[in-house]
């Protein structure tokens, strides 16, 4: 059975409501916390940067939280 592939920038954008910030995200990985909003509305792809910081402010994996952005963005 094929795995259920869910939209990024939906489940992005789900996760940081309830948890931490865009601001925090962005504080960690350097970045204007406006980017961090364009990656989770999907108007931008998540760089190295913010999935590296996504992982440790959200406690998971980036592969869960950007599944469909494996190998994407540098």
């Amino acid at each position: 059975m094929p795995r259920e592939r869910r939209n990024w920038p939906t489940q992005f954008a789900q996760l940081v409501m309830d948890r931490p910030t865009f601001a925090e995200i962005a504080r960690v990985a350097g970045v204007d916390p406006s980017f961090v909003s364009k990656v989770a509305s999907g108007a931008r792809k998540p760089s190295r940067r913010v999935r590296l910081a996504a992982e440790e402010v959200l406690g998971l994996p980036a592969s869960a939280i950007f599944p469909e952005t494996e190998g994407g963005a540098g």
